[in-house]
Order: C-alpha cells, then sequence, then structure tokens
C-alpha cells in the first residue's frame, strides 16, 4: 500500500510532466497575473469609494476598451506558443524572429485602435446607460485607448520568457509595475502626493502610465547583448513573411476566438446595465472578485501552452498528457476553494469591496451580489477546466475549431439570450447570469470532448514533421 501511494506521489509530482516543474513555470505566473488582478481590483475599490457612478462606469468601459484590442491581444499572446515549440525543437534562433513578427502585428493593431478615440461617444450612448455614468465612461475608454499599444507590446515581450519556461522574470516585472501603478491610482484619484484629483480619469492615466513602464523593462531585458547572441532578439528584427503567414494563419483564428469571448462578456454587463444601476453596480462587483479568482488561472493556461508547445517540438505527447492531467487537479483544488468561499462566506468576500464605500444603496448591491454569486461558483469550477483542455487545443495549433466552435456557442448561449431578456424580463438579472454560467458550462464540454478525440496530436506549428 505504502509502496503504491509512494508511486502515484512520484507520478503526480516528479519526473517529466510531474506538478513540481509544472508549479516551477506556473508559480511565477500566478503571481505576475495576480499583481494585475490586484491592480485592477485596487483601481475599482478606489473608484468605489470616490464616486459610485465611476464605478459603474470603470468596469463596461474598461471592458469594451480590452474587447476592441481583444483581436490583436489574442493574436499577439499566440506568439507564446511559437516560442515554445521552436525551443522545444532546439531552434533557438527563430525565437528573435517570431517575437519581431509579433511585435509588427502589435504596432499595427496600436495604429487601428487609436481612431476609436473619436467613436466612444457613439459606442457607449449605444448601451443606454445613464447619462453621467455613460460620460466617464467615455472618459475612461478614451484614455486606454492611448495606452492600447502598450498592452500588446507586453504581452508578446513576455512570451519571449513565458514560451521557454523562464517565468520569473516575468513576475518579477509585473510586481515592480503594480508597486508603481497602486501608490499613483490612489494619487491621481484623490488628489495626493501634488497631483490634482482626477478621479476616473485619473485611474485610467495611472494604468496607462504603469503599463508603458512595463513594456520599457520587458524591452531591456528582450533586447540585451546576451539575448540576441542566443535567440537573435535584434539581429532577427526583419520582416519573415514565412513566419508571420503562420502567426496569421494559427494566431488569427485565436484572436477571433479571444474577441468573441471578451465581446460576448462585454456585451453581457451592458445587458446588464440596462437592468438598472444597483443591477450593473452588483455585477460588476461579482466581476471584479471574479478577476481576482480568474487571472491567476492565467497562469495556469500559460504554463499549459509552454509544456504542450514545448513536448510538441520535442515530439514527446505522452509527457504532454502526464502534465496536462497534473495541471487539471492543481487547478481545480485551487478554484474549488475560491468557489467555496463564494458560496459559504460571500459576505466576506464582498466586505473587502464594500468596506469604505458610501452607505447608500450598497445593502441592495450587496444582497443581490450575494444571489449572483451562487451562479460565479458554479461558473469558475467549469471554466477551469475549460481554461486548461482550451490551452491544450490552442497550443497544439486547433484554433480554427476553438474560434467556430466559441463564436455559435456565444451567440447561442450568451448574447442573443441576453438581449432577449434584457429587453422582455428588465428584472430578471439572475435569469442572465444563469445563461453566463450555461455559456461556460456549455464551451467547456465541447473542448474536452476535441481534446478526447485526439487530432490535436498530430499538429504543431512551426512546420516541422
Amino acid at each position: 500500500m505504502r509502496e503504491w501511494i509512494q508511486r502515484i506521489v512520484n507520478r503526480f509530482w516528479k519526473g517529466d510532466g510531474g506538478a513540481k516543474n509544472a508549479l516551477n513555470i506556473a508559480i511565477p505566473l500566478i503571481m505576475a497575473t495576480s499583481s494585475f488582478t490586484i491592480m485592477q481590483f485596487v483601481d475599482r475599490k478606489f473608484l468605489l469609494i470616490y464616486d459610485q457612478n465611476a464605478f459603474a462606469a470603470a468596469v463596461p468601459a474598461g471592458m469594451a476598451s480590452f474587447c476592441l484590442i481583444s483581436f490583436f491581444f489574442g493574436t499577439a499572446t499566440y506568439i507564446n506558443t511559437f516560442v515554445a515549440q521552436y525551443v522545444g525543437a532546439k531552434k533557438n534562433h527563430m525565437v528573435g524572429k517570431a517575437i519581431w513578427q509579433a511585435i509588427y502585428f502589435c504596432l499595427m493593431g496600436w495604429m487601428i485602435m487609436l481612431p476609436f478615440w473619436f467613436l466612444a461617444p457613439t459606442i457607449f450612448k449605444m448601451a443606454s446607460h445613464a447619462p453621467a455614468v455613460c460620460d466617464l465612461e467615455i472618459k475612461y475608454f478614451r484614455i486606454l485607448t492611448i495606452g492600447s499599444g502598450f498592452v500588446l507590446l507586453n504581452v508578446t515581450l513576455s512570451s519571449f520568457f513565458s514560451g521557454r519556461g523562464k517565468t520569473y522574470t516575468v513576475m518579477w516585472i509585473r510586481i515592480i509595475s503594480l508597486v508603481l501603478n497602486v501608490p499613483l491610482d490612489y494619487a491621481m484619484i484623490f488628489g495626493k502626493f501634488g497631483f490634482p484629483q482626477m478621479g476616473i480619469i485619473g485611474a485610467a492615466w495611472a494604468t496607462v502610465i504603469a503599463t508603458g513602464f512595463t513594456t520599457v523593462m520587458f524591452s531591456l531585458m528582450v533586447f540585451s547583448a546576451k539575448n540576441n547572441k542566443i535567440f537573435s532578439t535584434i539581429s532577427g528584427w526583419r520582416f519573415d513573411k514565412i513566419i508571420f503567414k503562420r502567426l496569421v494563419n494559427f494566431g488569427f483564428p485565436n484572436g477571433i476566438q479571444f474577441f468573441i469571448n471578451i465581446f460576448a462578456f462585454s456585451f453581457f454587463l451592458i445587458m446588464v446595465g440596462r437592468l438598472g444601476s444597483n443591477a450593473l453596480a452588483a455585477s460588476n462587483a461579482v466581476w471584479s472578485l471574479h478577476l481576482l479568482a480568474y487571472l491567476p488561472m492565467i497562469g495556469f493556461s500559460i504554463t499549459v501552452s509552454t509544456i504542450v508547445g514545448q513536448e510538441i517540438g520535442r515530439q514527446r505527447i505522452h509527457i504532454a498528457k502526464i502534465a496536462i492531467w497534473n495541471i487539471l487537479v492543481m487547478i481545480l483544488l485551487f478554484m474549488g476553494t475560491i468557489s467555496s468561499c463564494f458560496v459559504l462566506i460571500p459576505k466576506t468576500a464582498l466586505w473587502t469591496l464594500f468596506k469604505g464605500a458610501p452607505s447608500s444603496n450598497i445593502a441592495d448591491i450587496q444582497n443581490l451580489s450575494i444571489i449572483i454569486m451562487r451562479y460565479m461558483a458554479l461558473f469558475l469550477m467549469f471554466d477551469a477546466v475549460n481554461l486548461v483542455f482550451n490551452s491544450v487545443i490552442k497550443a497544439a495549433g486547433d484554433t480554427k475549431f476553438v474560434m467556430w466552435s466559441s463564436l455559435w456557442i456565444s451567440l447561442g448561449v450568451l448574447i442573443i439570450p441576453s438581449y432577449f431578456f434584457s429587453t422582455i424580463s428588465p428584472s430578471q438579472v439572475t435569469t442572465m447570469w444563469a445563461f453566463a454560467t450555461a455559456y461556460v458550462i456549455s464551451t467547456t464540454i465541447t473542448f474536452v470532448l476535441r481534446y478526447r478525440s485526439g487530432k490535436w496530436e498530430k499538429m504543431n506549428v512551426i512546420g516541422t514533421s
């Protein structure tokens, strides 16, 4: 019995594909994504204390901004798979060339984003939110649009490290960015340390400044003489039609799928806003808590992509499968703990957000938030599984399937029902959250079945046999 238990522990923890190796990659990424989560949470917390309208405006405007860059963001993130497979195939000299193709793509995306400054009033007036909220949404969105290029460049430059499994660099740069952003956020929202009081405008500029600083730090690390010698990070600057075409071929579907998901939930929250300010504030509160739980899972997602990509490059699918199931066990343990807190102690979780907020309507918003959190607990458990198997099949290059399945499921289960119920049944915010939960359950089942079909095992993105 003891030997049997020891074999199970060794299989789970040690060796190729073991949890120990996965955690060495995942923990710094979890810390990095958690730092971004904390940044967003503190931003929302400060805005809720400052003004309830500013808080209500920040989430839809922030999601709308990210929705518009999500196609470029999703395409750029796919460079992580290229880096992982090139490293696994021992083609280090190709890494720098791949990074540069993604940089060119990001700069193009930035140029496309900037004109949306002028379209902001049209976008948010269509949502039919309260005029005071709409005005703040426009201001917040416009400033985030200016800094959108930094977001795109950061995900590309960080992939140079995460795709190779060198994730501690990503962690420390993100933490330094957090240390800069939080006091800057406080100072620019409330007018402290010599800054004028700017409210939601200050929150937006603090985010842009911290994001730009992150880009500078990543650039200094990526384009060092040492990295150029090994990975051609400077000498590989020329446009490479073959690699760029591969990035487009595999990355575009990933970008479209990413856009579909972000658009679906942005549309969902905008439709929730039609149900009234309390429904919108409660949904925003739960969504902010959801980000505290969800964004660390992104660390596991990148870990899955990195390990699967490297093992595909090494042609060791059996090791990739071991790692996949070990990571799934860890992520379910993590998310099960969070979901239990959402069900068993929802007031404690909400206290971290509502403490210090103005008393007007807070009790009603909190009671409605507690109901929504029950749906969110189930949502998170399925999303954990969804994230793992979604990452596996995308890391292999099966991005077109992910794109088309995400499109039809989001339309049929989330977007159309959200519009329908916000129009005919304005009091049923819980019904809308039930459809949001059904959406993530449907996508999870779809990607698990695709994984089990085994088609991903015969694919790669760098063109090697």
